[in-house]
């Protein structure tokens, strides 16, 4: 619900008009032309800024700021009548839709957003949209009046600011006065970890359904304050490829309309004919499909809009000109001028079908579910003992704007599909329970983020293939048949906590282990310097029930902390919502005594995750965001390149992200492992360790690799089974890969790691790797079972040989630890069931001896 008017945010915002002052070219006010050099953003901004003081036909809106403090910034542009009641028009197409109440006054015009620069080293497109601002700006020709009478256009010039500007900042650098073309120069070789992502190395373009990055968030709040009707992702791909449009490569997701489908066919038959007249190569219909909802194209799309992503040859490694193996040049100014005519192509097809843009984008909304099948009438999330994890499902939901309820009746029981059992499963609705209709104004968002299991047809996606919000949040939940009567006069929520500091001071406090929130808890009292203890048997302390895993804070090991510690401690509770306990006496009814070896002293670790050049600068950037931005808690950064050199002995605990390790920098690790260190590796890092034969985990494997060499060789095919052709060699390739699909992970429960997951948790699987089980002398703490495929495309070869393999293992390694993670528990940020997990790893493992015996 917007509650200010876009024309007083202006002024909030300290917008001033000074119209009837000359508007410069983009030459005059850069001092160059476009294309000569790359603009930096503040420039960009500043020009953005410039435009819309001297022109009537221009508003320009400030909506946020990056991680790095450089603003997110877009511009309206439409005709000055149009402007003057920009609200007016706005709540029109909310109203229209029927996402807004009330009653439309005059018209409802289409709106074209046009988004440009997602990834920061694809930087034709900011200086096509300057080029554009400017020419609307300007233009007296009737066509673009017309344009600007009928529409309303909104340009957002750069999406990834602190991306953008690390790419323009080391391409100067790296380049002097001549442009060189040759691959191999400094200026087309951007070092480790490539500007593509933003601060904290995340792909924005994956980020759109989940929301886990500040620029995300800030774009999509005010992108749903609008709801456009068109959006264009603006894109560039490896500087060989000729320019890609719509429409879009299979897979559809089957919540995309005949309408949106239809109009894929329209803008490429428009465009095709922009490109022909311009004596420029293009493809369509493949590569990029339109299935997961992470992406700038569909996410829009599942929003009632016509979502599109366009791509131009060129990249990082293109510089301002590169010459490609055909011999011809590609320049940032030819690169920028396709992007600008693909911009113009596209303000004419939205012109074209101006009328019926609107209607149909108002029946999206509004014919809600009559518009696609789905087998499903309502999803029903089970009230269970994780309230912060609900708190997280129900943020998501509020940010894609999807409508959620209590039942109006409780007790009745339900039959429907069980998401954790996959199987026809009842439940008894409690009144805490949340209600998804599936009837709702965004039906499709609901559809698209709920559906059990996502279909594929003769293709699989480009990238994820199953993202179902019960498996990412791990929360019990029904998909029915049935619709269920629903509370509209409140809003579910989660209950406020407030702890308070009890009369007569407590012998100790305790936490209970439930949910990621308790690990940010954990780290908040360790950077307190406040002694944590953790559970790891179960007990009872006047009548309550404690399981493992919860945290314990005693007085007599905190009697010199400086501050008061019980108003620290309740403080920090109540900011998090954890419920506190607290106890005059540190005697169990039932179980271990505070002072039993069975409560582990949790030291606080000193981490660092090892990043640089070899390592997967997106699984660096998970980590890093974890510790910095969720649970902040320091964490060093250290180069793969200087671990040789490096003294580890100030680290406790080593992350080694997906990626590839030199055995020099592996045998340095494994002799600081030996000494004392912990090391986490994750995903294509365990192959650092495959191949040697000091570990457990090496020896392993490469009998497992043996065997599995043996049996193929011993299979003796036919030699007509060689005999593949071309076109089916595709076919046969994807029967041994996960197409980042969701598998259903076994823990073990009595170890630390799965304190308070359980004994089942939902992973993403991103690589088709396959490790065995380890034997007796280390440990298996998560494993793969046969029906552990959940949903999402698998190939068949690869399903059957994940059956009975290593999730996460560990083994003890002198003194120290090594755990293999085979799939990142904290996918892109947005799985939230494996953050507890992670935490467990972190900080559950500092005093654990693998040669004890767990106490029980």
């Amino acid at each position: 619900m917007i509650k200010k008017s876009i024309l007083s945010f202006a002024l909030i915002l300290g917008i001033h008009f000074v119209y009837g002052q000359a508007i410069q070219t983009p030459a005059n006010y850069l001092g160059y032309e476009i294309g000569e050099r790359f603009t930096y953003h503040h420039q960009i901004t500043g020009y953005f800024k410039h435009v819309a003081e001297t022109s009537e036909r221009v508003l320009y809106l400030n909506y946020g700021e990056t991680y790095e403090k450089r603003p997110l910034i877009a511009v309206v542009i439409s005709s000055p009548e149009n402007l003057s009641k920009i609200d007016q028009l706005r709540d029109n197409n909310l109203i229209g839709a029927g996402l807004k109440e009330g009653n439309m006054d005059g018209k409802q015009l289409p709106i074209v957003w046009l988004s440009y620069n997602i990834h920061g080293n694809e930087a034709s497109g900011s200086e096509a949209a300057i080029l554009a601002l400017h020419y609307l700006a300007t233009q007296e020709k009737e066509e673009v009046k017309k344009w600007l009478e009928d529409m309303i256009i909104v340009i957002d010039p750069c999406l990834n600011p602190d991306g953008r500007e690390k790419y323009a900042v080391w391409y100067h650098q790296a380049s002097g006065k001549n442009t060189i073309l040759q691959r191999e120069s400094w200026e087309h070789q951007e070092p480790w970890p490539g500007s593509r992502v933003n601060h904290y190395l995340f792909d924005l373009n994956r980020d759109w359904a989940w929301q886990t990055q500040a620029e995300t968030q800030q774009r999509l709040a005010f992108y749903q304050q609008w709801m456009p009707h068109i959006h264009i992702d603006f894109h560039e791909m490896g500087y060989e490829s000729p320019y890609f449009f719509g429409p879009g490569a299979k897979p559809y997701n089957e919540a995309i309309t005949e309408w949106q489908s239809e109009f894929q066919k329209l803008i490429g038959k428009n465009l095709s004919r922009v490109f022909d007249q311009r004596n420029e190569l293009y493809f369509t219909d493949e590569v990029f499909d339109l299935f997961s909802p992470a992406f700038g194209d569909t996410w829009p799309t599942f929003k009632g809009s016509l979502g599109f992503t366009y791509e131009q040859g060129g990249g990082s490694a293109a510089g301002k000109a590169v010459i490609k193996s055909t011999g011809d040049t590609i320049t940032l100014k030819k690169r920028l001028d396709n992007q600008y005519a693909a911009t113009m192509g596209t303000l004419a097809t939205a012109y074209e079908h101006r009328e019926k843009i609107p209607v149909e984008f108002n029946k999206y909304f509004r014919e809600g579910t009559a518009r696609f099948s789905s087998d499903y009438k309502t999803y029903l999330v089970k009230a269970n003992a994780n309230p912060q994890a609900f708190a997280e499902f129900l943020s998501l939901l509020d940010r894609n704007q999807i409508q959620y309820f209590h039942p109006a009746l409780a007790n009745k029981r339900v039959s429907g599909f069980d998401f954790f059992t996959r199987k026809t499963g009842t439940h008894q609705v409690s009144q805490n329970d949340i209600i998804i209709p599936v009837n709702q104004p965004h039906s499709h968002m609901v559809k698209v983020l709920f559906e059990p299991e996502t279909k594929f047809h003769d293709t699989i996606s480009y990238d994820l293939t199953a993202w179902s919000l019960p498996y990412i949040f791990n929360l019990p939940a029904l998909a029915l048949k049935e619709s269920i009567a629903v509370k509209k006069d409140s809003k579910p929520s989660v209950p406020k906590i407030n702890n308070e500091i009890p009369e007569t001071l407590p012998l100790a406090y305790l936490a209970e282990w439930k949910d990621f929130h308790s690990v940010k808890l954990l780290a908040a009292l360790l950077k307190k310097d406040i002694t944590v203890r953790y559970a790891n048997t179960n007990f009872e302390i006047q009548g309550k029930k404690f399981e493992k895993g919860t945290i314990l804070i005693n007085r007599p090991e905190n009697l010199n902390f400086k501050e008061n510690l019980d108003s620290v401690i309740v403080a920090l509770a109540n900011h998090y919502n954890i419920a506190l306990y607290n106890t005059e006496s540190g005697k169990s009814s039932k179980g271990k005594d505070f002072g039993s070896s069975s409560f582990r002293y949790i030291k606080p670790p000193k981490v660092a995750i090892v990043k640089g050049r070899g390592t997967a600068a997106n699984s660096v950037g998970e980590l890093w965001f974890y510790f910095d931005q969720e649970i902040n808690y320091p964490v060093a950064l250290i180069d793969l390149e200087q671990i040789i050199t490096m003294d580890l002995s100030g680290y406790d605990l080593i992350f080694l992200p997906s990626g590839s390790y030199p055995k020099p920098a592996a045998d340095k690790i494994l002799g600081w492992v030996k000494s004392g260190g912990r090391v986490i590796a994750m995903e294509r890092a365990l192959q650092a360790f495959e191949k040697d034969s000091s570990l457990i985990f090496g020896k392993t494997v490469k009998q497992y690799r043996d065997k599995v060499q043996k049996a193929k060789d011993s299979a003796k095919p036919s030699p007509d089974s060689l005999l593949i052709r071309f076109e089916d060699r595709r076919k046969l390739a994807v029967q041994n890969i996960s197409g980042s699909s969701i598998f259903r992970m076994t823990l073990d429960s009595s170890h630390p790691v799965s304190f308070g997951t359980g004994s089942n948790l939902f992973v993403i699987k991103r690589n088709s790797s396959v490790y065995p089980y380890l034997p007796e002398s280390a440990l298996n703490m998560g494993y793969f079972r046969p029906d552990s495929h959940t949903s999402g495309y698998v190939g068949e070869k690869l399903k059957k040989e994940l059956e009975h393999s290593l999730g996460i293992g560990q083994e003890a390694v002198g003194r120290g630890s090594i755990i293999y993670v085979t799939d990142s528990p904290i996918y892109r940020s947005f799985v939230h069931g494996g953050k507890l997990l992670l935490g467990n790893m972190i900080f559950f493992e500092t005093s654990l001896n693998l040669r004890q015996n767990y106490d029980q």
